[in-house]
C-alpha cells in the first residue's frame, strides 16, 4: 500500500532494491536495539517506529 501512495512500482527493479535498502536498515536497527535498548531509534517515520517498539516488545519480553 505504501508503495502505490508513493508512486513506487514494489515490483520493478527500483521498488525491489529499495525494499531491500529499508529491510538492512530495519534488520540492523532491531540487532542494535538488542544488545542495547537504551540505543537511539533510527531515522524511521513514527509508523515504523512503532511497528519496530511492538516487534521488539514482543519478541524480547522487554520495554522497547
Amino acid at each position: 500500500m505504501q508503495g502505490f501512495v508513493w508512486g513506487i512500482n514494489s515490483f520493478d527493479q527500483y521498488g525491489v532494491q529499495l525494499g531491500k535498502v529499508t529491510a538492512d536498515s530495519v534488520r540492523d536497527q532491531i540487532g542494535q536495539l538488542r544488545k542495547n535498548p537504551a540505543a537511539p531509534m533510527g531515522d524511521f517515520n513514527a509508523s515504523t517506529i512503532a511497528l519496530l517498539e511492538a516487534y521488539l516488545r514482543k519478541n524480547n519480553g522487554g520495554d522497547k
